[in-house]
């Protein structure tokens, strides 16, 4: 569910641990599903299915910016799917310097943008939970 993803984001999570039996024609709604939530909540994901070569949802790695290091193949006799994850290497929130207005002026040549800290941590500053709390 989408509040178990961000609680395990605003725990520092890493890496979520994903075992999953389910099957149906959803593996494409289900990988952009967990894109969206990999890239929101900073985390790497693993999703792990059965070995099965009927299986219809792969077992894969995702890192943080929703790219596959690694996937199991549909109808294939897999092998294990392994993948070396940088945990240090967390996606970086950038700004651009000397801004006039919203977006930076485009045809300004040479100013690139400026890595200003951690991404979840940006993101985590737009949450509003005084929205949907319990009164």
């Amino acid at each position: 569910a989408r509040e178990t993803d961000r609680l395990a984001a605003l725990h520092q999570a890493d890496l979520v641990l994903h075992p999953t039996q389910d099957a149906g024609p959803f593996i494409e709604h289900t990988r952009l599903r967990e894109a969206h939530r990999c890239i929101d909540d900073g985390y790497s994901l693993l999703r792990a299915t059965a070995g099965s070569y009927q299986a219809d949802h792969r077992t894969y790695v995702m890192d943080p910016w929703a790219g596959v290091l690694a996937s199991s193949q549909h109808r294939v006799d897999n092998q294990p799917v392994t993948a070396t994850i940088d945990l240090d290497n967390r996606p970086k929130y950038y700004e651009w310097p000397e801004r006039k207005g919203p977006y930076p002026d485009p045809y300004q040549s040479g100013v690139q943008p400026v890595a200003k800290g951690d991404l979840r941590a940006v993101l985590l500053t737009c949450r509003r939970p005084e929205l949907y709390a319990v009164k």
